[in-house]
């Protein structure tokens, strides 16, 4: 849905749903709220008959010029389980939805599913109900989220990889990822971004539900950023170039390099993780970690460098300091 100022001064509502294109001219600016009623009401349905499903469905159509390609598919596969997993919920007109049905429908959903994947499924109906009822207040009770414990690379694991690789195709790539960048950032680098030591980073690779896309923005806005590579990353780019390999094989390789060398497995995402802890550990500052890494916020990188202490380590730091009382 669009809102926009005509030369006239009017303004415009402007939609397209199931195959049709509706729009309804006003002498005024209207809120998000009233702009989408009076669009519901014109496509024959009022947010209190509107179901569920027809909601969400719109609420997605919404944000398709919005949102990445990969979100906007994210919220197709969830609207299309739920109206098939929960359609009498899903059939439920938006007026008669009570914070009762939503709480059953989040009991039913924690039978056989991981909290996080009950929370994803809530959020997304949590969504729609806020667009279509912003007047409506609810409180449900989620299930407890699960404690997942991940191994964090430590700098002999990496230092062992990076000889594994040096000089292959491979070599570039993880050497960036334990500079904190995603697998969509690294994967959409061009020689272009990069200039002298600085490596800008301005875009990512994501799947858009049928192929690989370059997006012209990175995850989050604070994503986009500008990184200081040493010399010797910057040699080795220039001879090898940016990363050339398909981006769903990375992580199979490094997991096939990881059983070879004999090194628990993690994600190609917790070189990140490591670069956190190791930045933190050398004595960068929060601030400087952030940036480079491009977190949002500083809870998630906390997080991230203090569940890497671990216990054995820390009490190994205590002991040794505590034999010079």
């Amino acid at each position: 849905m669009k809102i926009e100022k005509l030369p006239s001064g009017n303004y415009r509502i402007r939609q397209q749903y199931k195959g049709k294109r509706y729009s309804i001219v006003l002498p005024y600016k209207p809120t998000t709220k009233e702009a989408t009623e009076l669009m519901a009401a014109k496509m024959g349905d009022t947010p209190g008959r509107l179901t569920l499903a027809t909601a969400g469905r719109q609420y997605i159509d919404n944000r398709c010029n919005v949102l990445s390609p990969s979100s906007i598919k994210e919220y197709n596969r969830i609207l299309k389980y739920l109206c098939a997993h929960e359609s009498e919920f899903m059939a439920s007109p938006l007026g008669r939805i009570e914070q009762e049905d939503i709480q059953a429908f989040v009991n039913r959903l924690t039978v056989g599913r991981s909290p996080k994947t009950v929370k994803c499924y809530y959020t997304f109906v949590a969504s729609v109900l806020g667009q279509f009822r912003p007047s409506f207040a609810f409180r449900v009770d989620l299930p407890m989220a699960h404690r997942k414990e991940t191994y964090t690379p430590t700098l002999e694991d990496v230092k062992r990889i990076f000889a594994a690789v040096d000089g292959t195709r491979w070599d570039v790539p993880f050497q960036l990822a334990a500079y904190g960048l995603r697998r969509s950032e690294l994967c959409a680098l061009t020689m272009a971004d990069l200039e002298g030591n600085h490596l800008t980073i301005n875009k990512s690779k994501v799947w858009d539900g049928s192929r690989w896309v370059i997006k012209d923005y990175p995850k989050t806005t604070e994503s986009f950023r500008v990184i200081y590579l040493p010399d010797y990353l910057v040699e080795k780019i220039h001879r090898q170039g940016m990363p050339d390999v398909y981006i769903h094989k990375i992580t199979p390789k490094l997991h096939k390099i990881q059983d070879k060398l004999g090194i628990p497995r993690f994600r190609l995402h917790d070189f990140r993780h490591f670069f956190a802890s190791h930045a933190h550990a050398l004595g960068l500052s929060d601030a400087d970690i952030m940036a480079t890494g491009g977190w949002k916020t500083d809870y998630v990188m906390k997080s991230v460098y203090r569940k890497a202490m671990r216990t054995e380590e820390a009490m190994q730091a205590f002991g040794d300091s505590m034999t010079t009382l």
